[in-house]
């Protein structure tokens, strides 16, 4: 898979299979822009990866 260069939306990134499809495509080379409610989660997350690879928006995509 060639995701070099890409930039991802996962909504509901912060858990579960949301945040395994983020964990995938990190390591497959694409940037991710995680949306979810869960604040704490999505920044645990971005601090976890890379600040230059994920940012989190805190996005209700319900609505």
């Amino acid at each position: 898979m060639q995701l070099n260069d890409k930039v991802t939306l996962v909504k509901s990134g912060a858990s579960g299979l949301g945040e395994a499809t983020v964990r995938n495509l990190i390591a497959h080379g694409t940037k991710i822009v995680i949306l979810d409610l869960n604040m704490d989660r999505g920044k645990s997350i971005v601090n976890e990866l890379s600040k230059d690879s994920v940012i989190f928006d805190k996005t209700d995509v319900t609505s």
